[in-house]
């Protein structure tokens, strides 16, 4: 936005008036569309002669006045209408809206009356009204709920959610849309609502999430009911998961998203990139042909055509998993948006600013028009990677684009003292494409750069049947899965072939390519392992007993030495916690494997604490049988710590499948020592 003073028409970007002829339509009015920054309604102090306000004129250069005609427009006041009347008519009010009639656009969107004539045109807008809906009084009565249909939300949020988010909103993609839940169930207001923020009188605060670069009413974030309000009372008659086999820790640490969204439907866009001309068709406004986007899949997309052709209610099929990376503790499922622009830095590299969109478009269009005597070392900028779409990648055509840029910024009267010219690529910038340097602002870990978008993804969600997990642990811990091994994009346009690196989930996650494969084998194979050699040791005692001629009725007739009885612990304990949830995995809800692996521990500790007892009181020396086993469940021990105390991704993935090969190994050598070990009281 401009600002509200400023010393030349150069400094002057989009005006407030600009801004409601362009962005009015998907805002309601009020605020910003109505008042100016010192709190005057525009229209009226543009009407006031003691203010000097010319239509149309440069009017002192102020931000909210410049080129603008508030007097005859009027303003786009806070239309109640626009979310609480069934049948609104949005296009025609933004219809009005382009028209500059700002002030007859809700009476036209009402269908209270028609509209000719066009302000933006120098006319004077002629209303008729519809007179069957009015009274002899004149009073009209309206067709009003309290509750907004979802249909009036997406009016505004579904084609940005679509480039933001992949977001569909459908019946199809949506568990939460077939079964009625409404937008404003969730993003609840007023009395609805039992964050203290917003509950109680009703003031038009609504509930919202919480987006990792977003700047709108941070005071009001993770305000809406998360999935827990619902999903763990009932509320809103919503079924409450069981998470069979699933241990608690995973609910507290991945998000309910990550795995009900396990999949994207409809392309969001990764990579946007503000440097070269877009030459594709269907794209109206001419000022955005200075954006490139990128999909998914790293090839170019035709966003804008492909909105004014498929519209948002016919999103081209695209299939893709999104990523997932931490952010306040928890795993999400996000698309980071990576941005390509051109900037000023200051010389001391502390301050960073942005030319004008208009004066990127001015050299290309310039140069378009003319590329021998206009700006023609744009003409080095090529297509290296064949993709369809040029791109800034060899030194030689960034050295060109940056050397255009600072010759019209020079000519346009921009102060270039003490700023160098340059190219920002993610977090890193350049002079010259040679030396790449990180910006002066460090990004946060879910983000590409501080300068561009992080969206937390949080509609279209999957049933529980489609949900990651539902085919078991390898639907995430196998060498297959994409959870962990997908590429996700590091940097794009990189050497000569303006070539793509790649990184994978689990580093961005902070798993190394060692704690992937481990917790794979754990899962595909260490499991099932585990439970045979639990099983086979528990026959291995019980033909002990039996052909030691003890009884399990009578324990006091058992006579065992104190290996035997490590090695029957041993297998108690494995049975009391691995052995009994890779059984019962499909039964046991989330809250019971809690407690099976909180007794397991509490189990392990008591024993851990019995052994190191027997090794203190020992008399007589002990056997080789005796001493693997006690070293096996000092592993045992040092593992367990770590899984208790370390926090580490990494290293519990890599701890808890040790954990399990010591169990394998322990209960089998249990089941030797019982078969073959030698009795005695003290052996």
């Amino acid at each position: 936005m401009a600002k509200k003073e400023n010393k030349s028409p150069r400094e002057i970007d989009l005006t407030s008036f600009e801004f409601v002829t362009a962005c009015g339509a998907c805002h309601p009015g009020g605020g910003p569309a109505e008042y100016d920054r010192n709190g005057h309604r525009y229209d009226q102090f543009a009407a006031d002669e003691s203010n000097h306000i010319q239509p149309n004129g440069d009017n002192r250069l102020d931000g909210d006045y410049f080129k603008a005609n508030w007097a005859a427009t009027g303003v786009l006041e806070a239309d109640c209408l626009l979310c609480h009347m069934p049948g609104y008519n949005y296009s025609e009010r933004a219809k009005q809206i382009a028209a500059q009639n700002f002030r007859w656009a809700a009476t036209a969107g009402a269908g209270l009356a028609t509209v000719q004539g066009q302000v933006k045109k120098g006319e004077t807008p002629v209303l008729t009204y519809r007179k069957e809906l009015f009274l002899p009084s004149g009073e009209v009565s309206l067709h009003m709920v309290r509750e907004p249909a979802s249909e009036v939300c997406l009016n505004c949020h579904k084609e940005p959610d679509w480039k933001k988010k992949g977001a569909i909103y459908s019946e199809r993609t949506d568990v939460h849309l077939k079964a009625g839940v409404r937008c404003v169930d969730c993003h609840v207001t007023g009395k609805k609502a039992k964050d203290a923020r917003i509950n109680g009188q009703e003031m038009h605060q609504i509930g919202k999430g919480d987006d990792p670069t977003g700047l709108v009413r941070k005071d009001l974030n993770n305000t809406m009911r998360t999935c827990e309000d619902c999903h763990m009372t009932g509320l809103l008659k919503a079924p409450i998961p069981k998470h069979y086999g699933l241990p608690s820790r995973h609910l507290e640490k991945i998000a309910c998203q990550t795995c009900h969204i396990p999949q994207r439907q409809a392309k969001a866009a990764l990579i946007q990139d503000s440097t070269v001309f877009n030459d594709v068709p269907r794209i109206e406004a001419p000022g955005k042909r200075i954006w490139t986007f990128y999909g998914p899949d790293m090839r170019p997309w035709n966003l804008y055509g492909e909105a004014s052709l498929a519209t948002s209610e016919h999103q081209p099929l695209f299939l893709y998993e999104p990523v997932r990376i931490w952010y306040k503790g928890r795993i999400y499922p996000m698309n980071r948006i990576y941005s390509i622009w051109v900037a000023t830095l200051t010389k001391d590299g502390q301050h960073i600013g942005q030319p004008f969109m208009k004066d990127l478009f001015a050299v290309w269009k310039a140069h378009r028009d003319d590329p021998k005597n206009n700006y023609p070392e744009l003409a080095s900028i090529q297509d290296d990677n064949q993709d369809g779409a040029a791109e800034l990648n060899r030194p030689e055509e960034i050295q060109a684009f940056l050397k255009a840029m600072a010759r019209y910024l020079q000519k346009a009267g921009e102060d270039l003292e003490n700023k160098d010219v340059i190219l920002v690529s993610g977090s890193e910038y350049t002079t010259d494409g040679v030396t790449w340097r990180p910006l002066p602002f460090k990004p946060q870990p879910w983000e590409y750069t501080p300068y561009s978008s992080v969206f937390k993804l949080s509609h279209d969600i999957l049933p529980a049947a489609s949900a990651l997990g539902s085919g078991g642990c390898t639907d995430c811990h196998s060498l297959k899965s994409n959870f962990w091994n997908q590429k996700v994009m590091l940097k794009p346009f990189t050497g000569p072939n303006a070539e793509t690196l790649y990184t994978t989930n689990a580093q961005l996650l902070g798993l190394s390519e060692f704690g992937v494969w481990m917790g794979a084998i754990r899962h595909e194979w260490l499991g099932k392992t585990l439970l045979v050699v639990i099983l086979s040791a528990l026959i291995a005692a019980a033909v002990f007993l039996m052909t030691k001629g003890h009884t399990l009725t009578l324990p006091q007739s058992i006579r065992l030495s104190t290996t035997h009885g490590l090695m029957i612990a041993i297998l108690l304990i494995a049975v009391a916690g691995p052995g009994l949830i890779i059984i019962g995995e499909e039964i046991l809800t989330s809250q019971l494997v809690d407690m099976l692996g909180k007794f397991h521990t509490l189990a392990g500790l008591v024993f851990l604490a019995a052994v190191i007892y027997s090794i203190l009181r020992a008399k007589a020396a002990r056997s080789i049988w005796y001493w693997t086993a006690v070293c096996g469940v000092l592993f045992m021990a040092l593992t367990a710590a770590i899984l208790l105390f370390s926090d580490s991704i990494n290293t519990r993935q890599i701890a808890f499948t040790l954990h399990d090969l010591g169990a394998v190994f322990l209960c089998g050598w249990a089941a030797l020592a019982l078969l073959f070990g030698k009795m005695g009281r003290n052996k």
